[in-house]
């Protein structure tokens, strides 16, 4: 093997090295990004259901909300006739 065939076949061998261990960082690189995706997916499925959650509630808190509107609205002419009875004596 002469000297240039020698130079050219270790310099192939390094890049093969060289590209190997860029093919392996790319892909451990790729492999965290995928892990990073799921786990954003996830916290997001989250946040989703606990909006779901927090809407329900809020619309069972309006709901008692408008139910108290409506007694006080009943009750309201009473306590002001109440009111008066009390006030006239």
């Amino acid at each position: 093997m002469t000297e240039l065939e020698r130079m050219l076949k270790n310099t192939l061998l390094t890049l093969e090295r060289d590209l190997t261990a860029t093919q392996k960082t790319q892909n451990t690189s790729l492999a965290n990004h995928q892990r990073s995706l799921e786990n954003h997916a996830q916290a997001i499925r989250q946040l989703q259901e606990t909006i779901g959650q927090l809407q329900a509630e809020q619309q069972e808190l309006a709901q008692n909300l408008k139910h108290l509107s409506d007694i006080h609205a009943n009750l309201e002419p009473l306590l002001s006739r109440l009111s008066a009875i009390l006030n006239g004596r």
